[in-house]
């Protein structure tokens, strides 16, 4: 276990913080691609994905259909009459979204190390409740986060998701546990304000991708992880 302040409760992002949640949604998509359009090799491959993560950036990466739209409609060189293009891409993505998902290395072992030394747990989550509830389940964190124990923002107000404190705030008063006694643990700029707000630890897990010298001090983790091997 790594050496931390003794906390009761203990906070946990689940995209690129747990899960394989960018690596797994990139590879999909190239997967999508090859498949619907396999004349793209080389250079036309790599700037067709470029343009393609650009746009899932824009339109969320939970609007996969909406980002594939977009995508088939700025590229009408690749348009094959009759085939809806972003439905067959839609589709294959999710299949291979879904199989390429998985947790991160260590971060089972460490949720288990937490529960043997009865540690409570939440999940507070950015994201469609659907969506984050079966990535909890195909990749077994379920088992660590009942439902009365997540906090994902579509369940709220706009303005009540991270960067907001505002689940962070629910996750302590539903355990019962003051802040000063819970950290949080996040992948991202966002993360890491929105527990600083809250009065918790925070951790920042994995290289730090945000331009930390013209951040606040607001927005810095008191922790950090690089990944969750030693």
């Amino acid at each position: 276990m790594r050496e931390l302040p003794d906390f009761d409760l203990h906070i946990f992002d689940l995209d690129d913080t747990l899960i394989n949640t960018r690596e797994a949604y990139f590879s999909a998509q190239e997967k999508a691609v090859r498949e619907v359009f396999p004349s793209l090799i080389g250079n036309s491959l790599l700037s067709s994905l470029q343009e393609l993560r650009w746009l899932c950036q824009i339109f969320g990466s939970g609007h996969t259909e909406s980002y594939f739209s977009a995508f088939v409609a700025s590229r009408p060189d690749l348009q094959v009459m009759g085939r809806p293009l972003a439905t067959l891409l839609t589709t294959g993505y999710q299949a291979a979204f879904l199989s390429n998902l998985k947790p991160l290395a260590g971060a089972m072992g460490y949720l288990h190390n937490l529960t043997n030394r009865s540690k409570k747990l939440a999940l507070v989550s950015n994201g469609i409740t659907a969506s984050q509830v079966k990535k909890l389940h195909l990749t077994e964190f379920d088992t660590f986060f009942p439902p009365k124990h997540c906090f994902i923002s579509e369940a709220y107000l706009p303005a009540q998701k991270k960067p907001s404190p505002h689940m962070v705030e629910l996750a302590c008063k539903s355990a019962g546990i003051d802040a000063g006694r819970s950290i949080f643990y996040g992948n991202s700029a966002e993360d890491i304000l929105a527990g600083n707000l809250a009065g918790v630890a925070t951790v920042l897990i994995g290289e730090d991708s945000g331009t930390e010298d013209k951040r606040p001090e607001i927005a810095l983790p008191d922790f950090r992880f690089e990944s969750w091997i030693d």
